[in-house]
């Protein structure tokens, strides 16, 4: 493994070469200098004080009825399920939060402190096509192959831009798509923007600090892996990275083809066997995405094309065409396993997009650096963003289970919702890995700790405060409590063939889980691209969705723990001792 590789997944693995200044910023908790905070889509301002008793002490008490009529009016439109009590009471508490009190703009265009749109645009719809559970490899084909098939525009975004049999994949399908556009004689070419966020030490040590970040120019596309112009004849490529130093990170992954179908992978173009999913969505939600990936990934008369495509609010838009499905766009037979949903007719349901801008300032607070570990650890201060406020609050208002699968759990505000609604009664269970990117997880908290510090900790938090007693809960752990349990790997270390990857159960050959789930109440269903660890709560930009379905979140919680495959090591079984989860797990070692 080269030292790039070793070094990509880090949100802090770049300094600025003067380390004595940028040490004495962190070690006196002081702002970073305001020439290098302030860029699209990023929050400068120091995060709000927010206590997990209250995660959304600062709401305003005069909620904006006009907002949630329209939102409704556009799931009536649309033909999306209406929103049930609990959802509505919900995101009734999520507008409130973010609007705040002070907020005078009209209801179209009121922007949060800590949103990059505005409000009406994280309410929108997705009608889900499609679901995929495997590997990085799987998930590479089954976007290459939508990616292949695309009629006008590509716009895809990454992570971690890294040599892989992943980074073959993704190539092959430009030269096919290329190849298309070619043969149908069509004089208009397709238009492909790449963009990305890391591709190694170096890259970021590099890196300009802009808002416009770096653009590859042709001649350069081989040493990233990409076919040389001549092969793309038919395409117009861009490809650009931004990455900020010293921390952040643009963490986000997604892909928009032709403006009708978005494409939210868990996975990086890389090369680690990890357990990866991928969910395939239309309807409004990609508008909303477009907006996104307008203010962070395009500029100047690009820019403005895409404004000029998408200026309308989708609460005011003509919704005729919504919910229609291109069947030729994300074809049934595609080359990996999936779980479909009904495309006739087409079910759309509401949904809130919830991102997360990215912070220069981490907000570390010395001299604690064991925090994690420490039985009164000081009251989590943290960014009131779109993805943080929803995340706490649908935990905070959970009556049943929450279902979390995620490669790192040091949040700390994340771990302590999780243990009030043990306390509540509430069943959690909790997937998540050992030993996964412990260098990231060390300086990105801080020395605060790592995941396995953490989950002892959460363990010891519910043992001491006790359970509460009651009836069995919902969330398939066999009663109320805490189930936790670590991702174990495959049992045979052989490496896979790429057929075997793109077949049947994928994840079976994964050696660690990098899928980022959570399920409340087996109706919300929350995926995107944040971890449970400090960093996507603190500084990296992250994008994510809430689904309110029980039809798609049973499939999402039935498709995750499938590709588990009860590789699965039990660390706490709650109240009966039994580690069971779902049908398809089996606990291997019991204890605290």
């Amino acid at each position: 493994m080269t030292p790039c590789q070793q070094w990509h997944g880090m949100s802090l693995n770049a300094f600025p070469l003067n380390l004595t200044v940028l040490t004495l910023h962190l070690i006196l908790n002081l702002p970073l200098p305001r020439s290098l905070m302030a860029f699209p889509f990023h929050s400068s301002t120091p995060p709000p004080d927010h206590r997990l008793s209250h995660p959304l002490s600062q709401l305003s008490q005069a909620v904006d009825s006009e907002l949630l009529e329209s939102y409704e009016t556009h799931l009536q439109n649309s033909q999306a399920t209406p929103l049930s009590r609990a959802d509505r009471n919900l995101c009734v508490e999520f507008v409130r939060g973010l609007a705040g009190p002070n907020n005078d703009s009209t209801s179209s265009l009121r922007m949060a402190p800590e949103s990059p749109l505005p409000l009406s645009s994280l309410l929108t719809s997705s009608t889900p096509r499609a679901f995929h559970v495997g590997t990085g490899l799987s998930v590479t084909t089954l976007l290459s192959s939508i990616i292949a098939s695309a009629d006008s525009e590509v716009l895809f975004v990454t992570c971690f831009w890294s040599p892989s049999e992943s980074r073959e994949i993704f190539s092959d399908a430009l030269r096919t798509l290329s190849e298309r556009r070619i043969a149908s004689g069509s004089k208009d070419k397709v238009k492909v923007r790449i963009g990305f966020s890391s591709s190694g030490v170096w890259q970021k040590l590099s890196h300009p600090s802009t808002p416009r970040g770096k653009e590859y120019l042709p001649e350069t596309w081989e040493k990233l892996g990409l076919p040389a112009l001549q092969e793309l004849e038919g395409l117009d490529v861009g490809v650009r990275s931004i990455f900020y130093l010293p921390f952040s990170v643009l963490h986000g992954k997604f892909c928009i083809v032709d403006r009708k179908v978005l494409v939210l992978p868990s996975s990086n173009v890389s090369w680690e066997v990890w357990g990866e999913c991928a969910s395939i969505f239309e309807g409004g939600i990609v508008n909303t995405f477009l907006k996104f990936w307008k203010g962070v990934w395009g500029f100047g008369p690009e820019s403005e094309e895409l404004e000029d495509a998408s200026k309308e609010d989708l609460l005011v838009a003509d919704l005729d065409g919504a919910g229609s499905i291109d069947h030729s766009l994300t074809p049934i037979s595609a080359p990996v396993a999936m779980s479909e949903f009904p495309s006739n007719p087409a079910i759309t349901y509401p949904t809130l997009f919830i991102p997360q801008p990215h912070h220069r300032n981490p907000r570390f607070h010395l001299p604690r650096p064991l925090s994690c570990l420490s039985p009164r650890p000081a009251p989590p201060i943290y960014p009131q963003t779109p993805q943080n406020a929803l995340i706490l609050l649908a935990i905070a208002r959970a009556e049943r289970s929450v279902y979390i699968q995620t490669p790192n759990l040091t949040s700390q505000p994340l771990i302590d919702a999780l243990a009030t609604a043990v306390r509540r009664g509430v069943v959690v269970e909790l997937v998540t890995c050992r030993r996964m990117m412990l260098l990231e997880q060390i300086v990105t908290t801080a020395g605060a700790g790592v995941t396995e510090w953490c989950v002892r900790r959460l363990v010891k938090r519910v043992v001491n405060n006790g359970l509460p007693d009651g009836e069995r809960g919902a969330g398939g752990g066999g009663g109320r409590g805490l189930w936790v349990y670590y991702y174990s790997g495959p049992v045979s270390s052989k490496s896979a063939t790429h057929e075997e990857h793109t077949a049947g159960h994928a994840m079976q050959h994964a050696v660690k889980s990098h899928v980022k789930a959570m399920i409340v109440d087996n109706r919300i269903t929350v995926l995107g691209s944040a971890n449970g660890d400090r960093a996507s709560w603190y500084t990296s930009q992250e994008v994510n969705i809430a689904v309110f379905s029980e039809d798609f979140a049973e499939v999402v919680r039935r498709d995750l723990v499938e590709g588990l495959g009860g590789r699965l090591e039990c660390v706490y079984a709650g109240r009966e001792g039994e580690c069971v989860l779902g049908v398809m797990a089996r606990g291997w070692r019991e204890g605290v």
